[in-house]
């Protein structure tokens, strides 16, 4: 198996199929097992070295151009010879597409099987563990991964539902934005949206997109969020408070999150990607939306920032 998709990569390590894997992408870098594994495909430009206005840039040059985001290593594949290659038909920036898989096939001369995974939403995140349990094995273990989800999501649930039912009730319901890129800001979308909700916010991320969303920062001012979540996606804490500091040349400091000090940096790594982490994003998400409730929930190290 080859798979063109981070988020089942990991799904496959949680299920303890990791063995099967024989190709991954750069961005399969969790868990840290998956770093031994040959990389067949790598992106067209060094993303690493350019800031975020400059990949905005670069990328919508090269669709524009029609030129592919991502280099498939043909030589490798071919060693490898898949069985099944899985993928994706949700972004064509984020991870391998459409295109890629039809190269996989060109370069192999044969057509692997393609299980494609096209969650939208939280909940369709949970039905990609199960599919990939029922087409590949280990069902069982895919069972307990969502239960164990489902049983960390109501625990989050019930903790706010006592809190509003409480006389001296410290819930509160805040209006929140997540931005998953900026230079330019772009609003999140897929499962985003229903993660906010969760933890107990307001989602101004709505209508729910089936993809991110441009926004202007006259738009984010008739907003005016009580919180703003920032997570360019693919970026660690430490590359996006670098990003973040860019934003000075943005005249934002009349809204009522910058003044109240409610600008939050999260790694991308648990909001991204669809795949077992989004759970933690929750928990984070939890953290900031009502931290008086939440205040000593733990959650992993470098994964929030208060700005």
């Amino acid at each position: 198996m080859v798979s063109f998709l981070p988020s089942a990569t990991e799904i496959l390590y949680e299920i303890d199929l990791g063995d099967i894997i024989k190709g991954v992408t750069h961005e399969c870098n969790f868990p840290s097992q998956v770093n031994d594994k040959p990389r067949v495909i790598e992106p067209s430009i060094n993303f690493d070295e350019l800031n975020a206005s400059q990949i905005d840039s670069k990328v919508r040059e090269l669709l524009n151009h029609n030129i592919p985001i991502f280099r498939i290593n043909e030589k490798l594949m071919q060693e490898i010879k898949p069985d099944m290659i899985i993928s994706q038909d949700t972004c064509s920036v984020c991870a391998p597409y459409t295109r890629e898989t039809r190269s996989a096939s060109e370069i192999l001369g044969y057509e692997p099987e393609n299980l494609i995974l096209n969650p939208k939403n939280f909940s369709d995140v949970l039905k990609s563990i199960e599919t990939i349990g029922k087409k590949i094995g280990n069902l069982n273990n895919a069972y307990k991964l969502i239960n164990t989800i489902e049983s960390r999501t109501k625990e989050l649930e019930s903790a706010i539902k006592t809190s509003e039912k409480s006389n001296e009730s410290i819930y509160s319901k805040p209006t929140v934005l997540f931005l998953d890129w900026i230079s330019p800001f772009f609003v999140a979308g897929h499962w985003i949206p229903g993660m906010i909700e969760i933890a107990g916010g307001n989602s101004l991320n709505k209508p729910p997109s089936p993809d991110s969303v441009q926004i202007l920062i006259n738009t984010i001012a008739n907003l005016d969020p009580d919180k703003i979540v920032i997570s360019p996606c693919g970026f660690n804490l430490e590359r996006s408070l670098a990003e973040y500091k860019r934003l000075r040349e943005i005249n934002w400091n009349s809204l009522k999150a910058v003044k109240n000090n409610e600008i939050y940096l999260v790694d991308s790594s648990y909001f991204s990607k669809p795949s077992p982490r989004l759970i933690t994003g929750i928990e984070i998400l939890c953290k900031i939306v009502n931290p008086t409730i939440f205040g000593d929930l733990e959650v992993p190290p470098n994964s929030l920032l208060r700005i």
